[in-house]
């Protein structure tokens, strides 16, 4: 049995309700202009009271920002006047103090009990509330006590108008000692004014009620006057209980009076206990006498019969006078129950010899590194909670939580006690985060790590431990969920980081206390219905990308995979089979760089790993059998070791899934428009490009909110105004790279995108404010083209939208043309309504820039690297360092500039490292529709590329000649040789004068091809048939797969081989006999794969009427016949044969070997059909 505090009393009792007018006071008239929203409305509020005869000084929040306590205590009372503002700020714990001493205080705004009521303390000791999560809609005011001071001289009802979106009041219910004065008539029971001795709550904004007969002055001045009144002058201020009691044993419960008067006064506090709220029995009575303005403690004995939930509650009776009681739902919320089902969440009881088991077999090199960590942390001293914003609470949650999962594998006293007295120094402090105060992430994950440590150490905790834990747990998880849905900014944002991860915390820590607590399964509920939130703005996206970083995948990851764990787990519901979820691995296996922890520099980034990932990815592994992601597991932990910030992957490893290395390395978050590519996977020298060009939240997010209808506020962040940026690696070398994380503001001439005219895109100069479009959705940045073979990628990003219109900016597309291994073209098409200056970013941390004439030299540390500016030829270079995050870091940046303003630009830029010699680059052709250019590396690889940017025809330039939409030609200029060569929709490629064809199809494919001494590599698309140059070919690999082939002098043909021009059974003769028998014969070809020689299997004859008719199969014969006869010729005079390999199916030929037949019935003789 345990016992625990749900809420500290805070109860002052009404003895008297005769009013009396009060003497002119000094009124301190605080004036909130803070944060969001209407208001103030100073006058309002000043006006009668001085016509009342009070001296009012007004404090002017805005410049004098909030008063110190010591100067609330110089004035008779005070008026603080929220208006319609958003948040009171720190001044919750001002007013709460002030409040809990006995000060006057008159609180009023429409949004203190959601915004200001940041926590229990300020409902219990300012509100004498609890908010009900919800806002009035109706706003006429009924007098609930007519004889009540505060409603002397006010009619039964009048209304209030005028309120706006947002600044309708906040729906609250009475309690914590309230009186409730004047309710919502469409709400009974919803606190308009409460009071209680020294207080008065206004739930609305005075501004709005009406003034006809001075309602509304009326009111203001009884308010004042009510709060300056002498009331009966004992009041309990704070109530406790002693913990760790069993059952029929004694529990000391304690309770502090207070008198507010300047007189002595004396009566006695009588304890009540329930078990229902509704049915009080006294318990115990405690006399008291208190001179002026003293408190004391009294202490009263009370022993629980049975296992249940208790309400305490005190109740004062002063000498000679009745007792009052307080609100039912105020007071202790005690329980006394033994037998909690524990530990519960991740394993039970059962399992945990599993978990000892799997620390010497399969868990092994997991579990030394988790020994390693809790070796160093048991030398942690936890400071002294008045040192409290000063611990790293980050750090101490990962002791905690790791700490206990340590101590159920090995459950000695060493490891025990340093999990427990971690949690325990954690519930020392009164607050588990400064800044946004126990109401943020570091909060949220605090609480889940005791909740582990609750749980899973349950027993080893005595019951006061319990108790004390319980209690601890309970406040901090209300501060949380007080935080959801008021404004500490992040409520309503679904698609950031804090929301997710907040939120995600409160579910996963709710389980910890499910019997125990009534109100975790609130909690619960509340983290469900925020995750409902996310995936109606997520859950479609099936490329499992997020829109902040590649760090903030790791955090909302990491946070929100053991809620969904423990969700399943716990209530059996399951978000595992969500689209967003199923593919999440798939953003961090193939957005890794060469060195695999570390991060792509995409928005705000940061180069190495915050949280996981190889948590995430066993998990991921685990439920969808991916052998990809428990290869990358495996090869992130190889080279940083075991994330032991949190326990997770520890139940989440499942050691039968194998490894695989992933095979594709091209890939395309269509949801953040981001295009990752590479030249090979477990190889950390290789080379790694990106392209993005997304919306700000991702397009399903951003779609659906601007187009479908909005979910939550829209409250992005950690995006970046870069859109067209790129980056490059060389293995370990970032070459190029955007900033990444930034503060005070995001800054587009921090990344590698466009400026124009000096300018950045939407978003430029803020922190996650984008003042989009009238019409959000005529902001849409893509990738409007992706093309991807083996070796040549293409793709294409629109970031034209992107900018605001009063540039005039009419065209940005950049084309991006990444050759494997090494080579990388970057190609803008820039173009405006008026001549404008366009400016190219190349960024990096270092100074590793350094220009020689059409040259930027990029030096790193394990490879070098040339940029050709090849366009524009007038151009103006510059080069400087900018801050990216304040004054802490920063980083280098080339800036490339038109000389001239134009309407039309195109800047042709090409990478490629120095290997060890520079490499030359020229472009060939450049106009305002078509590029092509060279580079040579004097190493023996020469490449040719033509890129269409509106250009329509033949390409013609120099050595080539193509249709195809893209053209990439390698050879070695020094041996003449053709090595590689890509087309996309080309049917021919040809080279030279006189021209030498290096490619030819039928129609236009998407192929391409690679010639290695002896072997031929084609990859792509394969039509009827077609035809490489490739004189030394022995083997053919189509697709991976051997092909067959037929050697045609230079060339190699493949595809339905039939269909060739030039057909294969060229040398058919035909013979009609004096008896009618007609005798057709050839000579049996050869064909090849890879290098056999081989027959063919079967022969097809084909026949027609005429010569251009249609001709069918009328026979087919074994491969190894060279002739066929009929006597049945049925009309037809024109035949050819073609040769058949299997698997292939015969098909109608277009091209092939034609013999007519003379009117006398003889042979005319073999011809052939060429193009």
């Amino acid at each position: 049995m345990t016992m625990r505090i749900l809420r500290l009393l805070s109860l002052v009792i009404v003895l008297s309700a005769g009013a009396r007018m009060a003497a002119a006071a000094d009124i301190l008239l605080i004036a909130s202009t803070f944060h969001k929203g209407t208001g103030p409305f100073t006058s309002t509020i000043q006006t009668p009271l001085v016509s009342a005869g009070h001296a009012v000084r007004v404090w002017d929040q805005l410049t004098l920002g909030w008063p110190p306590i010591d100067t609330l205590w110089d004035y008779d009372a005070v008026f603080f006047h929220g208006s319609e503002r958003r948040a009171t700020g720190t001044i919750d714990s001002i007013l709460t103090l002030f409040a809990q001493q006995g000060g006057r205080l008159v609180t009023e705004g429409s949004n203190i009990a959601s915004y200001g009521g940041a926590y229990p303390e300020f409902e219990q000791h300012v509100m004498h509330a609890d908010w009900q999560r919800a806002k009035q809609t109706v706003y006429t005011h009924q007098v609930v006590v007519p004889g009540h001071p505060i409603a002397a001289g006010l009619p039964g009802t009048f209304t209030a108008t005028g309120f706006a979106g947002g600044s309708q009041p906040d729906k609250a219910r009475l309690a914590h000692g309230g009186t409730l004065v004047i309710q919502y008539q469409n709400q009974p029971g919803t606190v308009a004014i409460a009071a209680a001795p020294r207080q008065a709550f206004v739930c609305g904004s005075l501004q709005r009620v009406q003034t006809t007969s001075s309602v509304r002055t009326t009111l203001i001045t009884n308010l004042v006057n009510w709060v300056l009144q002498n009331p009966d002058d004992a009041g309990i201020i704070d109530m406790g209980y002693g913990l760790g009691t069993a059952l029929n044993q004694n529990c000391p419960v304690w309770a502090k009076v207070r008198n507010f008067a300047n007189s002595a006064d004396s009566g006695s506090v009588i304890l009540q206990a329930s078990t229902d709220s509704s049915a009080w029995t006294d318990i115990d009575t405690a006399a008291y006498t208190l001179a002026a303005f003293d408190d004391d403690s009294l202490l009263f004995t009370w022993t629980p019969p049975v296992e249940s939930r208790y309400y305490l509650r005190m109740v004062l009776q002063p000498l000679g006078g009745d007792a009052y009681s307080d609100n039912n739902s105020a007071g202790l919320l005690v329980t006394t129950f033994d037998n909690a089902v524990h530990p519960k969440l991740f394993f039970t009881a059962a399992q945990i010899p599993t978990l000892q088991t799997q620390a010497v077999t399969t868990h092994l090199a997991m579990y030394q590194q988790l020994n390693t960590r809790v070796a160093q942390d048991l030398a942690y001293v936890p400071p002294a909670p008045s040192l409290w914003e000063d611990v790293n609470y980050s750090q101490v949650a990962s002791i905690i939580a790791i700490g206990s999962l340590k101590a159920v594998i090995t459950p000695t006293a060493t490891y025990i006690n340093h999990a427990k007295n971690n949690a325990l120094a954690l519930c020392r402090y009164p607050h588990w985060e400064p800044g946004i105060v126990d109401m943020d992430i570091y909060s949220g994950r605090c609480a889940f790590s005791l909740a582990l440590a609750y749980d899973w150490l349950y027993p080893y905790w005595t019951k006061a431990q319990r108790d004390t834990i319980q209690t601890r747990l309970r406040e901090q998880m209300q501060r949380l969920a007080a935080a959801e849905p008021r404004w500490v900014w992040w409520p309503d944002a679904y698609i950031h980081n804090h929301n997710v991860n907040c939120m995600s915390y409160l579910g996963s820590a709710s389980y910890g206390l499910m019997e125990e607590e009534p109100e975790a399964q609130i909690w619960e509920q509340m983290a469900v219905d925020n995750l409902d939130n996310i995936l109606a703005l997520y859950g479609p996206v099936a490329d499992g990308s997020w829109y902040e970083a590649m760090n903030y995948w790791g955090f909302i990851t990491w946070t929100m995979l053991p809620h969904l764990w423990l969700l399943r787990e716990q209530q059996n519901i399951d978000y595992f089979d969500t689209p967003f979820i199923q593919s999440m691995a798939q953003y961090r296996i193939y957005g890794s760089m060469p060195l695999p922890q570390q991060m792509p520099m995409i928005n705000e980034a940061q180069n190495d790993e915050w949280y996981g990932p190889d948590d995430q990815l066993a998990l991921f592994a685990r439920e969808y059998n991916n052998t990809e992601a428990q290869w990358m597991r495996q090869r992130i932990a190889n080279r940083m070791g075991y994330s032991w910030d949190g326990p997770c992957g520890y139940f989440f490893y499942d050691p039968t899934i194998s490894q695989t290395v992933p095979t594709d390395l091209s890939w395309v978050a269509t949801d953040q428009d981001t295009y990752f590519g590479r030249s090979a996977w477990n190889d950390t020298t290789s080379t790694y490009v990106t392209l993005k060009c997304g919306l700000v939240g991702g397009r399903n997010a951003y779609e659906t909110y601007w187009g479908a209808g909005a979910v939550g506020g829209w409250e992005p962040s950690h995006f970046l105004p870069e859109q067209n940026s790129f980056t490059l690696a060389y293995g370990p070398d970032y070459i190029v790279q955007s900033a990444g994380l930034q503060s005070p503001q995001h800054r587009t001439f921090n990344s590698t995108t466009m400026l124009v005219n000096g300018q950045g895109q939407i978003g430029d100069s803020t922190k996650g404010t984008w003042p989009l479009p009238a019409n959000e959705l005529q902001m849409n940045p893509s990738l409007i083209d992706t093309f991807f073979l083996k070796h040549t990628d293409y793709v294409v990003g629109d970031a034209t939208s992107s900018y605001p219109s009063t540039l005039g900016l009419t065209r940005y597309q950049r084309h991006m043309l990444y050759v494997r291994p090494d080579l990388l073209l970057v190609l803008d098409d820039m173009r405006s309504s008026s001549p404008a200056t366009f400016t190219y970013i190349v960024r990096n941390p270092s100074n590793i820039f350094s220009t020689q004439g059409n040259k930027i030299f990029i030096n790193g540390t394990w490879t070098d690297s040339d940029m050709h500016m090849l366009a524009p030829a007038s151009r103006t270079l510059s080069n400087g360092f900018d801050y990216y995050y304040k004054t802490d870091w920063g980083g280098w940046g080339q800036r490339v500039s038109n000389a001239t303003p134009d309407t039309s630009v195109r800047f042709v830029n090409v990478f490629y490292p120095r290997q060890p010699g520079s490499s030359d680059a020229e472009l060939l052709f450049g106009d305002r529709n078509l590029s092509v250019l060279r580079l040579d590396d004097h190493a023996g690889f020469e490449v040719t590329a033509a890129i269409r940017h509106g250009y329509v025809g033949a390409i013609d330039v120099d050595s080539l000649w193509t249709d195809a939409q893209l053209s990439v030609t390698v050879r070695n200029p020094a041996t003449g040789e053709f090595t590689y060569g890509a087309v996309r929709q080309g049917q021919t490629v040809d080279w030279g004068a006189p021209a030498r064809r290096l490619y030819e199809s039928p129609t236009p494919m998407d192929v391409e091809w690679t010639v290695n001494a002896d072997t031929l590599w084609i990859d792509g698309q394969v039509g009827d048939w077609a035809r490489f140059y490739a004189p030394t070919t022995t083997f053919v690999w189509l697709n991976g797969q051997a092909e067959p082939y037929f050697q045609n002098g230079p060339f190699i043909e493949i595809g339905n081989l039939e269909n060739v021009p030039n057909g294969r059974v060229n040398d058919l003769t035909i013979q009609l006999a004096v008896d009618g028998l007609l005798i057709l014969r050839w000579t049996q070809p050869t064909f090849y794969i890879n290098g056999v020689a081989t027959v063919p299997d079967f022969f097809d004859v084909y026949a027609a009427d005429t010569p251009d008719g249609v001709y069918s199969v009328i026979a087919t014969t074994d491969g190894s016949e060279s002739r066929w006869d009929t006597y049945d010729l049925e009309g037809q005079k024109f035949f050819y044969v073609v040769a058949r390999l299997e698997p292939a199916v015969a098909a109608a030929p277009n091209e092939g070997v034609t013999v007519p037949l003379d009117s006398a019935g003889g042979a005319a003789g073999g011809s052939e059909r060429h193009r």
